[in-house]
């Protein structure tokens, strides 16, 4: 009797243990896919540290590029004719955005400090926004 009493004890304890340790695994437990990339979109104002359109360095187009997400609408300085100075947005699925003019873009990367955003961008422009409005694949990376 005492060695089963002894194993209900163990077992229990283990049991509490296992549910202790597993339950401090996920810092996002409950948190879908989808949220938690609306939540981390949202969090910061995203400053551009490079961009490569089909694989060339593009930087110099963009230089001091700021992407900022809100519910719904966003906000790009120096990012026109690519990103509008406004718009809105919605998410597709957890990698997937859907911007007002059309544009989709694939999230790439994406935690609590970097941000890569890719697009393909097919238009053209003439004036004063011929020299930013290079088409192909542009891949866009972020820091906080």
């Amino acid at each position: 009797m005492k060695i089963i009493y002894r194993l209900e004890s163990l077992l229990a304890m283990a049991c509490v243990v296992l549910l202790t340790t597993f339950s401090g695994c996920n810092k996002d437990e409950g948190e879908s896919a989808r949220a938690r990339t609306e939540r981390l979109l949202k969090s910061a104002s995203w400053k551009l540290n490079k961009v490569t359109v089909d694989g060339v360095d593009q930087t110099n187009l963009y230089t001091g590029m700021i992407l900022t997400a809100g519910v719904g609408t966003y906000t790009a300085q120096n990012g026109d004719p690519v990103w509008p100075s406004t718009g809105t947005w919605k998410l597709i699925d957890d990698k997937t955005i859907d911007r007002d003019n059309g544009v989709t873009v694939t999230i790439e990367k994406l935690d609590e400090n970097v941000l890569t955003l890719s697009l393909v961008w097919n238009k053209t422009t003439y004036g004063a926004g011929r020299q930013q409005s290079v088409s192909g694949n542009h891949v866009f990376e972020m820091m906080k």
